[in-house]
């Protein structure tokens, strides 16, 4: 394997642990209903329920879900990502974001907590 390649599999590999570490904030059980599997209080139509019961879901579409979506009562709402969902509106109530204070050096809006 070249210096190159080894390089890039590296990076990969930081990649693939920050994307774990920064999902593993988000605990569905807990029920804050926002974000890309609820808008308004409804749910995503792509959002497949494992534990209807307890609020606990998976997103279909997981890989591809950013971009214009409908929730299953119609309304329309753009699915983007978490960092910048914090940016523009904030950790909601019992979010496990909430710790997060700044993405990408800018910091968060703190009007939801």
């Amino acid at each position: 394997m070249t210096a190159e390649a080894k390089s890039k599999a590296l990076d990969e590999l930081r990649r693939q642990r920050l994307t774990t570490e920064w999902e593993s904030f988000c605990d569905p059980r807990k029920g804050c209903g926002i974000a890309c599997c609820h808008h308004n209080g409804s749910p995503c139509e792509e959002l497949k329920w494992t534990d209807k019961k307890k609020g606990v879901g998976v997103c279909q579409v997981y890989p591809t879900r950013f971009g214009k979506h409908k929730t299953v009562d119609g309304q329309e709402f753009i699915c983007v990502s978490m960092g910048r969902y914090l940016l523009e509106k904030g950790a909601p109530p019992h979010c496990g974001y909430q710790r997060v204070t700044s993405v990408e050096g800018k910091p968060v809006v703190v009007g939801m907590r």
